[in-house]
C-alpha cells in the first residue's frame, strides 16, 4: 500500500512541476483542453482524404517536374542556337 502512495506523490510532484512550466499559458488543463480538441479536428478527416491529397500533391509534383524539364530544354536549345549564331554571324562592316 505504501508503495501506491509514493508513486502517486510522485505522479502528482511531476504533474505539479508540468503545470507550473504550463501556467504561463493557462496550465496543463489548457494543454489538454487543446490536445482533445485537436484530436476532435483530426477527427473530422478521414485517412482517405488525406490519402487523396497527398496523391494529388504526387501529380502535381510530377507534372511540375515534367514542365521544368522542358523549359531546361527550351534553355539549353536557345543556347545552342545562341552560339551557332555567334559563330556565323557575319563580320561587320569595316569603316
Amino acid at each position: 500500500m505504501e508503495d501506491i502512495r509514493v508513486h502517486l506523490e510522485s505522479v502528482t510532484r511531476r504533474y505539479r512541476e508540468l503545470d507550473e512550466k504550463f501556467a504561463e499559458k493557462g496550465g496543463l488543463a489548457s494543454f489538454f483542453g487543446l490536445y482533445g480538441r485537436i484530436g476532435e479536428l483530426l477527427d473530422q478527416i478521414s485517412t482517405s482524404e488525406l490519402d487523396l491529397l497527398v496523391n494529388e500533391i504526387q501529380r502535381a509534383k510530377e507534372t511540375l517536374n515534367h514542365l521544368q524539364e522542358a523549359v531546361t530544354e527550351i534553355r539549353v536549345f536557345k543556347e545552342v542556337v545562341a552560339s551557332a549564331k555567334s559563330r556565323v554571324a557575319p563580320a561587320s562592316p569595316k569603316s
